[in-house]
């Protein structure tokens, strides 16, 4: 996933929480920088690489935060993984 802001190659890999009903519906993932090409919205890929601390900036408040990031070593398309994770 996209996200304005962030520094050239960083974008947001995770999935949606579906937690009981559609509102209840959340993305989980990490701040992901990589060198290569970035994922379209929505493409399942696999990721290998190294976790490192990154400053993120909350667009909406401008709140400052040091989050878990991953450096990309690899990434490679991922047919058999869902978007959704179901907490059952």
């Amino acid at each position: 996933m996209p996200q304005e802001g962030l520094e050239q190659g960083g974008f947001l890999v995770g999935r949606n929480l579906l937690w009981c009903c559609s509102t209840d519906n959340y993305f989980i993932g990490f701040l992901a920088f990589f060198d290569g090409r970035i994922p379209a919205e929505g493409e399942s890929v696999h990721v290998r690489g190294t976790i490192e601390a990154a400053t993120y900036t909350n667009q909406e408040t401008g709140n400052v935060f040091t989050v878990p990031a991953i450096r990309i070593a690899s990434l490679a398309p991922a047919a058999d993984v869902s978007p959704m994770v179901y907490p059952y």
